[in-house]
């Protein structure tokens, strides 16, 4: 939604960083642009060239062997429907479902082991007195974006949930 309203706003994006967290513009002209990050655990081969064939352009893909992140855009005229990749919504919610569930297996234990420091850190401080250092400070840092992502991926599956209930109904 983000790209394409800077699409709409004539910044045209260039290219996506190597970890696929920075986005690069080049002013020009506003355009059409369907924007689809795409989420999978496996790929197959036939994968990239069935959305070829069918007119995306490959933006981003994410080198990582555990996970794969794949943006694709695809131009259109303004009075076109906008193109979209998925076209019915429970293979959409499955995926944000496992997207969510992976990333919150992968975290909790971070979560725990950061808690558990940082706990550590503010009992020492209140009781003896001690100066939080930086490495006191990190492990809550720390625990607030880990929670912080797995509360965003889960709102987001219920956003899409709430999206696909009201569509059906």
């Amino acid at each position: 939604s983000w790209l394409e309203k800077m699409e709409q706003q004539g910044y045209q994006l260039h290219h996506v960083g190597t970890i696929g967290t920075v986005f690069y513009f080049v002013k020009g002209e506003p355009r059409c642009m369907s924007y689809h990050a795409e989420y999978m655990s496996t790929v197959e081969s036939s994968y990239f060239s069935i959305y070829e064939d069918a007119g995306w352009l490959k933006i981003f893909e994410s080198w990582s062997a555990m996970e794969k992140w794949v943006i694709w855009s695809r131009e259109y005229r303004e009075g076109e429907e906008k193109p979209r990749i998925y076209t019915e919504g429970s293979s959409h919610l499955k995926r944000a479902r496992r997207m969510a569930s992976l990333y919150t297996i992968l975290f909790l234990p971070m979560l725990f082991i950061y808690a558990l420091n940082a706990n550590r850190e503010f009992q020492e401080f209140m009781h003896e007195g001690t100066t939080l250092s930086l490495f006191g400070v990190l492990p809550a840092i720390a625990f607030v974006l880990f929670l912080s992502f797995i509360y965003r991926m889960w709102a987001y599956y219920i956003r899409l949930r709430k999206h696909y209930s009201v569509l059906n109904s």
